[in-house]
C-alpha cells in the first residue's frame, strides 16, 4: 500500500502511466429527452461525468441522483448504475472512464494523503456527487478534445491534464471529508435521538433516513463506521436494554413489555431477549427480583 502525498503520486503517475490503457472510454454527447439505458450495468473503470447543459438521472441500487448543469458525478468501479433523461429536457455531458489497474493509483488506501482517490472519500458507497464542478468540466473537456484530435505529445498533455484533474479533485474531496466528519457527528446524534424516542414504533434505516433527510446507504455506512454495529443491531440492543429495565422496575406483563419496545410478537420478543441475555424474560425478572430481595410471586 502506498503512503504518498499528491506531489509524489502525481510525479509517479506522469512517469509511469500509459494513457491509452488508462483511459477506457471518453465522449461528449447530448442525450435526448426520454432517452434511457436499457438496464443497469457496471464496469471496472472509475467513471467521471460532468453535465454541460440540461439534466439527467443516474439510478443506483438504492438511490436515484439528479445531475444538472455544472454537476459532476464520480462513480466507483463495479457500481451498478443506469442513466436516463426525463421527458422535459435534453442532457449534454462529458464522460470519462479510467482504469486504475496497473497504475500508481491501484493500491491506494486510507493511509494515503492523496484525497482525490474516490475510494477514500466515498468508502463503501457507490458514487460521489459534486455540486459545482465548472473547473472539473473545463479540465475534462481538455482531456476529451486532446484524446480525440491526438496532436503531437498528446499523451503527455493528457497525463498533465489528469494531474490537474486529480489536484482539483483533491481540493474538493479534502473539503468534503472535513464537512462529512462534522456532518457525521450531527447525524449520529440525530439517529440515536430518533431511535431512543421511537423504540415502540416500527423502525427501519429507510424510515430514519427519510425523517433525517439522508440517503439510507449514507446513513447506514456512517452509523456503522462510527458505532461499529449496524443501525438495526443498535435498535435491537436498545430494545433489550429498555425491556430489561421494565422487567426489573414495573409489573407489566411480558406481552406489554414487548409492545412497549416495538416488538408486537411476544414469542419473537422472548427469543430475541434470550439471544442477548441467555435468559427468557421471565427468568430475567425472577433473577432481578431475587437480587432485590423481592417476593418472586407478586408478578405472576
Amino acid at each position: 500500500m502506498y503512503n504518498l502525498d499528491n506531489k509524489t503520486l502525481i510525479n509517479k503517475f506522469i512517469s509511469e502511466i500509459d494513457i491509452d490503457k488508462f483511459v477506457w472510454r471518453y465522449y461528449i454527447n447530448t442525450f435526448n429527452e426520454g432517452w434511457s439505458m436499457p438496464d443497469f450495468h457496471n464496469h471496472k473503470a472509475i467513471e467521471l461525468i460532468h453535465v454541460l447543459d440540461g439534466h439527467g438521472f443516474m439510478k443506483f441500487n438504492s438511490d436515484v441522483e439528479k445531475i444538472s448543469k455544472n454537476n459532476c458525478l464520480l462513480i466507483l468501479p463495479e457500481s451498478k448504475h443506469q442513466f436516463y433523461v426525463d421527458n422535459n429536457k435534453n442532457c449534454t455531458l462529458i464522460n470519462i472512464h479510467f482504469i486504475t489497474e496497473n497504475t500508481p493509483l491501484k493500491n491506494l488506501g486510507k493511509n494515503t494523503d492523496a484525497c482525490f482517490y474516490p475510494g477514500i472519500t466515498v468508502p463503501n458507497e457507490e458514487y460521489l456527487k459534486i455540486s459545482n464542478s465548472v473547473k472539473l468540466g473545463e479540465i475534462m473537456k481538455k482531456i476529451v478534445d486532446e484524446l480525440t484530435v491526438k496532436n503531437t505529445d498528446y499523451k503527455l498533455y493528457v497525463s498533465l491534464s489528469f494531474s490537474e484533474l486529480f489536484l482539483e479533485l483533491s481540493r474538493i474531496c479534502s473539503s468534503l471529508l472535513k464537512s462529512r466528519r462534522s456532518t457525521s457527528k450531527e447525524l449520529l446524534k440525530s439517529v440515536i435521538k430518533f431511535i431512543d424516542m421511537n423504540l415502540a414504533e416500527d423502525i427501519s434505516p429507510n424510515k430514519i433516513a427519510q425523517e433525517l433527510h439522508f440517503t439510507p446507504s449514507y446513513l447506514m455506512h456512517t452509523f456503522k463506521n462510527s458505532m461499529h454495529i449496524s443501525v438495526m443491531e443498535y435498535v435491537r440492543v436498545k430494545r433489550i436494554e429498555k425491556s430489561k429495565m421494565m422487567l426489573r422496575n414495573t409489573s407489566s406483563n411480558i406481552t406489554t413489555v414487548a409492545q412497549k419496545v416495538g416488538i408486537s410478537n411476544s414469542q419473537h420478543f422472548s427469543a430475541l431477549f434470550k439471544k442477548y441475555t441467555s435468559m427468557t424474560p421471565k427468568e430475567y425478572r425472577k433473577m432481578a427480583l431475587l437480587q432485590n430481595n423481592t417476593d418472586t410471586n407478586i408478578y405472576k
